[in-house]
């Protein structure tokens, strides 16, 4: 029970006393949700009845309900006052079958109840439906009851305040006391007629006016603090002041106002002080119900007069439009209707007039262009004078109109898809017997639109046999058992046409009784027919493709023929296929004969009629002219005139339809495949023609492989028959062959050793070449035809496998170094040593693809290379061989070429590179023969690789004889191929020697200068830019102490050579290493070198003899340092004595200088002011006049870094400071062309200069030569000693200088200064002989932050350094 009404005994207590339910009075509303409670449950009663003392009265009910009232004593009453939720029942519970009311309805088979609740869950009433049946839509009635409910509730709402309003106008009309609504600025929105009795001033010159127009000026004061009162929220009761009337006298008033701080509005009632106080709470009661009505109202609620002006216009309504009630007020009904509505509102009024009120949809346009849908229930009403107004009051159904259009839709285009989909529906009602079709139902059953269909005449539809008899049975099971059905059928409709129809039928029950049986039937027929065909197109393909590898997998043609032929009238449903064969009579005319048929089970064959043997072709008449022309015949005996001979001939066999298709091989026309149906005037689709005549093609295709087959094995037999014969020539030709080649070899080799003058030895010994070479040309043929003859066999042995691939480089290596090839050996870190193999063969095989790859190669290098692939059982191994070269490769369309037997590449490789073609068909052989091929990867003009993979028996052994080499542990590979240096780093890393990389003459310097503690030099003779023995040079000349002695190994291609031999003696390299390098020859040549032993240069050839250039040449120094300067022109003018000097301190004025006197040579300092020496190199090389001037760099600058900037910049070479004689001597002797006009070449390259570090000092020296060396000093500047007290008094000067301008620089945090002069510093402290200086300059040069701490700390150092050899320097000076 809810807490809205309660019953006890014969006393009810209800909310419903406060609302207007209007009991007695009529109410089409309520009248009509009964009815739409009626229609919406299928329910045949209905009441909705709300509660009193007496029990439940009934506002509206059904007309099958002849009571007014259910009494307190009824239990049907008692049951409604105690349900507070819907409830239902099927059956009538034992208490309420003594209900006289539920009695009176005559058999209750269902009944609903659902309660009328109001916010607050107070029950206000109950709708109430009920009949003798449960309703089909019984799971809906609860959904629609609750709707109803809610309707029923708002309209009760509607009605009280409907009603409430109403009393509220007539007070406000009645009342004699000033009853008004005032804004907070005191203007009046709202007054009652009262001012117009009591002041005479009528509403609208009010509203024109403030308030405090109409005030006493004694008491508008007094007022405006009350009314201030109200504004902030306090209540004011009682304040009096006096109005002017419209005579000009003044009435007192005494005024009960509020304020209203939402609205910012003041209700106020004022009552004449001298009337009755009666007439002023009546007016007070009519303001508070008037305020409520504005702050409660939802929807739309409203007041407008006969002209549609509104009148009033409640907020929440204003703003769904989007206006303010004050802009409502000022429009007309006209303002907020679209236009094309607007006759509408003529009818409305009309209705009005008429009816005193109105009811209906109503369309506005809210102020953002869109529209709402109203449902309006407005009266006529009159005000207190007479004047009629309506009272609106409106619900917004726009949701709910939308919904129910896109339902309309829903339904629409359900319906049209049925349409589009063929899908009709039927129901059969069981107990009248009677069925009912939809339009589209008639349709598929092609009967007029006004057919009236019955059970019998339906089934009779269905096709006779299975189909109708399956028709019946469905209809049957789901009669007697409610068993629904889902089946495809065929029926015959009204014309005739037979079709596949898909039929869904569903019983509906009800009480365990069937009552009607429904469903839906969609025409299918041309689905069903697209899935017919394509299944039988795929059981035609299926049919095709295996016919096909019958074709090609069976020898016998006429067995595989009529394999596929009988797989191809299975799959393509006919009664008889076949084919004919042509051939040649005597006379020359074609004749056709049939070979083979299929035939079903049902048809005659006919493969056995003698009458289809050597037919002649123009016997069939009309098939003969298409198929002449490979075109296919086919005919319906049906069409054919019945004149056609063809004709009769066909129907002697029984056939209604006949499909020819020719075949066509490479001789002309073949024959024929026949199809025949004997049952079926058959029309063959495109695309069953396409699939059968590929499958003709296809035996046409057999037919030819057939005949090239038998062509083949006859060329084939004859072939071998040739070869074996030509083997068995070769061999014993061979052999015949090599005896006296042995002879002519043997005794010109003897001969060779006679004493012979040169004549005879250049003949002899060409004799001798030549036999060799001839006689290995044997051999390849010898070998080729044991092979080919079969009587090559494989003589397997353990084999040292380092071994073997020594002595197959070293066979090729000469020839490689002849042409400046690398050669390369790259044996895997962990390879076995030993295999069982035959050790010759393998020999022969990689001695033959090494040397075809020196054959085919101009440049570049030649790698052996072996590695394990894979560990296999039983101590086997994969391992792969494998020879790559840099040649000239070979092209895609001759890779396979090259192995077939006496072939090259193509003609010309024969006529350039010489060869039998047979070194690679033998070498494969021989590897099949070891269950192994030769693969090839290559592109042409960038080289091949030729591997193979071979699974041998393995067997471990040591790899190298015992050496020491444990003194060495760190090495220096200078090479610039890295695959020599990668497979050296493999060899080192086998003894754990550290091995570090220089890839040429400069890198190897810049690394000896850096980070000279290498054991050994391992040092490649060919490189670019610099060669071995060049840079080996510069490493003896211009290091000191232990970097000049480093033991150095030269690697090379050219043993003999005498230059190679006598520049290894000039540089002390005692050991040279002959490419490609073996692991045991690298071991023991590590193990002949002694820790540390000097390498003792060796008196320098009378080519380098230090004699003075006598030529007047004219040199331009660009140098900002001043020592360095002093330096480079007391050098210069030692090396040349008759040089003109020019001198520039940075790169603008070595530029202008070089301009104005064109000088020979030009020493450029790379780091200077105003313009670098690289930005004046470009400079000069613009020039047309100056451009072929040499430019050297002279740098302490880093090496590998400088190199490639002066080459970009337009350089020839440079010089390394310190600046040295040598170096200077030999620039001049390079770039410096002789004034007799004979020029040196002018090799483009750049010398490399070497920097010394602190850490070359020797430390066995005097201690304090680490500060001062003056050694070095002379070892820079010679033994001069004026020019070295110049020097020393310039870099006393310069390093003040540097010590100034560091100080600036880390005061003002200048990094980039700083690094400058560091720079600039370290030039100076390494030509004066100052290591520790040096070292202190070479940080702050590289500094590549500002570290302030650390900075602060190297000039401590560099101020304390610099005292310290200012006093050394000194004290050389004034000893001297």
């Amino acid at each position: 029970m809810s807490k809205g009404s309660t019953f006890t005994g014969n006393n009810m207590s209800t909310k419903v006393s406060g609302l207007y339910l209007g009991k007695g009075i009529p109410n089409k509303n309520f009248d009509r949700i009964v009815v739409l409670a009626q229609k919406l449950t299928g329910c045949k009663h209905a009441f909705l009845g709300f509660p009193h003392s007496e029990g439940i009265w009934f506002k509206s009910s059904s007309e099958s309900i002849q009571s007014t009232e259910i009494p307190t004593n009824d239990p049907f009453c008692q049951f409604l006052v105690n349900t507070c939720q819907f409830q239902d029942m099927n059956e009538v519970s034992k208490p309420l079958k003594q209900s006289d009311f539920l009695n009176s309805l005559n058999g209750l088979g269902y009944l609903a109840v659902q309660p009328v609740i109001e916010k607050g869950d107070e029950v206000l009433g109950y709708l109430v439906v009920a009949d003798s049946v449960i309703p089909e839509n019984i799971t809906t009635i609860s959904e629609s009851l609750a709707i109803l409910s809610e309707a029923i509730c708002e309209h009760i709402r509607l009605k009280t305040e409907n009603f409430q309003d109403r009393l509220l106008s007539k007070a406000l009309s009645l009342s004699q006391d000033l009853i008004t609504v005032i804004r907070f600025d005191g203007k009046f929105i709202k007054v009652n007629k009262a001012f117009e009795t009591l002041l005479g001033y009528g509403e609208a010159e009010l509203s024109e006016k403030a308030m405090s127009d109409y005030i006493h000026p004694r008491d508008v004061d007094q007022t405006m603090v009350e009314i201030n009162k109200l504004i902030k929220g306090e209540a004011t009761t009682n304040f009096n002041h006096r109005l002017k009337t419209e005579s000009g006298a003044y009435k007192t008033f005494a005024w009960t106002a509020t304020g209203d701080l939402k609205n910012k509005w003041i209700f106020a009632i004022g009552r004449d002080i001298s009337q009755e106080k009666e007439k002023e709470e009546r007016l007070l009661s009519s303001e508070e119900k008037f305020r409520s009505f504005f702050e409660n109202s939802q929807g739309l609620m409203l007041t407008h007069d006969l002209d549609g002006k509104f009148l009033s216009f409640n907020n929440y309504g204003a703003r769904l439009l989007g206006y303010t009630v004050e802009e409502m007020l000022s429009k007309k009904l006209w303002d907020i209707i679209p236009s094309k509505y607007h006759p509408e509102i003529d009818t409305y009024f009309q209705e009005l007039n008429s009816d005193g009120k109105a009811q209906g949809l109503m369309t506005t346009r809210q102020t953002n262009g869109k529209l709402k849908v109203w449902l309006y229930s407005n009266t006529l009403e009159k005000d207190y004078q007479g004047n009629c107004y309506v009272i609106g009051n409106s619900i917004d159904i726009t949701e709910r109109l939308r919904l129910e259009k896109t339902i309309q839709n829903a339904k629409e285009l359900l319906s049209q898809t049925h349409m589009m989909a063929k899908i009709g529906g039927w129901k059969y009602d069981l107990e009248k017997k009677s069925l009912s079709w939809t339009d589209i139902s008639r349709s598929i059953f092609e009967v007029e639109d006004d057919y009236l269909p019955s059970l019998d005449k339906a089934f009779q539809f269905y096709k006779e046999g299975f189909y109708r008899e399956r028709m019946q049975e469905l209809f049957s099971l789901a009669r007697e058992y409610g068993k629904a059905w889902d089946e495809k059928l065929k029926i015959v409709t009204a014309k005739g046409k037979e079709i596949w129809i898909r039929t869904i039928g569903e019983a509906h029950i009800e009480e365990g009784k069937c009552l009607y049986l429904f469903g839906t039937i969609q025409d299918i027929n041309e689905a069903v027919n697209r899935e017919n065909q394509l299944i039988q197109k795929e059981q035609m393909l299926s049919a095709i493709s295996k016919a096909t590898d019958e074709l090609l997998s069976n020898r016998n043609l006429n067995g595989a023929i009529s394999n596929s032929l009988e797989l191809i009238g299975k799959a393509a449903d006919v009664d008889r296929v076949y084919y004919w064969e042509n051939s040649k009579s005597d006379d020359g005319s074609t004749l056709t004969s049939q070979r083979f048929e299929w035939s079903a089970d049902e048809v005659e064959p006919q493969i056995n009629n003698p009458d289809l043997q050597n037919v002649p072709i123009n016997f069939f008449g009309e098939f003969v002219e298409p198929m002449e022309k490979n075109e296919v015949f086919q005919a319906i005996l049906s069409n054919m005139p019945k004149t056609s001979s063809t004709r009769g001939f066909l129907e002697e066999q029984n056939i209604k339809s006949i499909l020819a298709i020719p075949i066509f091989t490479e001789e002309g026309f073949w024959g024929f495949i026949g199809y025949d149906d004997c049952k079926l005037e058959r029309e063959w689709s495109q695309a069953e023609l396409s699939l059968l005549k590929s499958f003709a093609n296809s035996i046409s295709n057999a037919i030819d492989r057939n005949f090239l087959e038998r062509n083949l094995i006859e060329s084939k037999e004859v072939a071998e028959k040739a070869s074996l014969a030509k083997s068995e020539f070769l061999a014993n030709m061979s052999h015949e062959i090599r005896t006296p080649l042995n002879g002519i070899i043997g005794f010109t080799d003897l001969l060779l050793k006679t004493e012979l003058n040169d004549v005879q030895d250049q003949y002899i010994g060409i004799v001798n070449q030549s036999a060799t070479t001839l006689l290995n040309i044997i051999n390849d043929i010898l070998d080729f035809s044991k092979i080919e003859a079969g009587k090559l066999e494989l003589d397997i042995s353990k084999t040292d496998i380092f071994e073997l691939a020594g002595q197959a480089t070293d066979v090729v290596s000469y020839q490689a170094q002849k042409k400046g090839i690398e050669m390369l050996l790259n044996l895997e870190k962990d390879l076995t040593r030993f295999v069982y193999i035959d050790d010759i063969r393998l020999k022969q095989i990689l001695i033959n693809l090494l040397g075809n790859a020196v054959k085919f190669t101009k440049e570049g290098e030649i790698e052996l290379k072996i590695q394990t692939l894979e560990e296999l059982q039983d101590g086997h191994k994969l391992i792969r061989f494998e020879v790559r070269d840099t040649g000239i490769g070979i092209s895609d369309e001759n890779q396979k070429k090259i192995f077939d037997a006496f072939s090259q590449e193509d003609g010309s490789t024969t006529k350039k590179y010489g060869g039998t073609g047979l070194g690679l068909t033998i070498s494969n052989k021989l590897l099949a023969m070891m269950g192994s091929e030769l693969k090839l990867t290559s592109q042409f003009g960038q080289g091949s690789k030729f591997y193979f993979d071979i699974a041998l028996k393995t067997e471990n052994g040591s790899y190298i004889k015992k050496t020491n080499t444990d003194f060495i542990k760190k090495v220096l590979v200078v090479d610039d191929n890295e695959n020599n240096r990668l497979i050296l780093k493999e060899m080192f890393s086998l003894k754990n020697i550290q091995m570090e990389e220089a890839t040429n003459g400069f890198d190897a310097l810049q690394k000896i200068e850096n980070n000279g503690d290498y054991d050994t030099i391992l040092m490649d003779l060919n490189m670019p830019y610099m060669d071995g023995l060049e840079t080996a040079t510069k490493i003896r000349n211009n290091f000191s102490h232990e970097k000049t002695n480093l033991p150095i190994m030269l690697l090379h291609s050219s043993a003999d050579d005498d230059y190679i031999h006598k520049k290894c003696k000039e540089l002390s390299i005692q050991i040279k290493l002959s490419k490609p390098i073996k692991i045991k020859d690298l071991y023991d040549s590590l193990a002949q070198l002694n820790p540390r032993k000097p390498a003792q240069k060796t008196a320098p050839s009378s080519s380098f003899s230090h004699k003075s250039l006598q030529d007047n040449y004219r040199v331009l120094i660009a140098e900002d340092n001043s020592i360095n300067m002093f330096l480079a022109k007391t050098i210069v003018l030692k090396v040349s004595p008759n040089t003109e000097i020019l001198e520039a301190t940075d790169g603008l004025s070595a530029y202008e200088l070089a301009k104005e006197y064109l000088p020979d040579i030009i020493l450029m300092d790379i780091q200077m002011p105003v313009m670098s020496g690289h930005e004046a190199t470009k400079k000069i090389k613009e020039s047309p006049l100056l451009k072929d001037i040499p430019i050297v760099a002279i740098t302490a600058g880093n090496i590998k870094g400088e190199r490639e900037k002066c080459l970009q910049s337009g350089m020839v070479d440079f010089v390394a400071k310190p600046i040295v004689e040598k170096n200077i001597r030999q620039i001049f002797e390079k770039w410096v062309p002789p004034k007799q006009g004979q020029e040196k070449n002018r090799t483009a390259g750049l010398t490399e200069p070497k920097e010394v570090k602190n850490e070359d000092v020797d430390q066995s020296y005097d201690e304090l030569s680490a500060h001062f060396n003056l050694e070095k000093v002379k070892e820079y500047l010679g033994g001069e000693t004026e020019v070295i007290k110049e020097v020393l008094k310039l870099t006393l000067s310069e390093l003040d200088h540097s010590g100034e301008v560091l100080k600036k620089h880390f005061s003002n945090k200048n990094l980039d200064g700083i690094c400058t002069e560091g720079h600039k510093l370290k030039g100076s402290a390494l030509t004066a002989g100052l290591d520790t200086l040096y070292t202190i300059a070479l940080e702050l040069e590289n500094m590549a932050q500002f570290d302030q701490d650390r900075i602060k700390e190297l000039l401590e150092k560099f101020s304390k350094e610099n005292e310290l050899v200012k006093k050394l320097i000194g004290k050389h000076i004034d000893r001297d």
